[in-house]
């Protein structure tokens, strides 16, 4: 929707000089100047959504993670706490000095109580 914000944003700045053609969010103007793809109630329907407080705080929110980003300079994933197979290999690498093997990668996460235990000494069990 980002580009439909842009493309009203453009149509207005050429028809209006009180328009900053880099502020997207002035719904109060572009709300008549609708992209071609959509009808001018329905743009003036998101317009009205759009400049909302709770739609604003979200957008603001939004954008902040977005550029946001932990100390390697990695940006923000939103992945809810889960790891992926790579980031686990390679963390796992790092902490144990050597290259882990797959039954290691994978038992890892698995929250069943005696996984690992049971590994360890030979009596895990695969269901089949």
């Amino acid at each position: 929707m980002r580009h439909l914000r842009i493309t009203s944003t453009m149509m207005a700045s050429r028809v209006r000089e009180d328009m900053d053609p880099n502020n997207y969010l002035q719904f109060d103007i572009i709300r008549d100047y609708p992209p071609h793809s959509m009808s001018l109630e329905v743009w003036r329907a998101l317009c009205r959504r759009w400049n909302t407080p709770g739609w604003l705080n979200k957008s603001k929110s939004g954008s902040r993670n977005r550029r946001s980003g932990n100390m390697n300079g990695k940006s923000s994933r939103h992945t809810g706490g889960s790891m992926g197979y790579a980031e686990r290999h390679a963390r796992m690498k790092r902490k144990m000095n050597a290259e882990p093997n797959f039954k290691q990668i994978f038992l890892k996460p698995i929250s069943l109580k005696n996984a690992n235990k049971n590994y360890g000494t030979g009596t895990l069990t695969y269901i089949t």
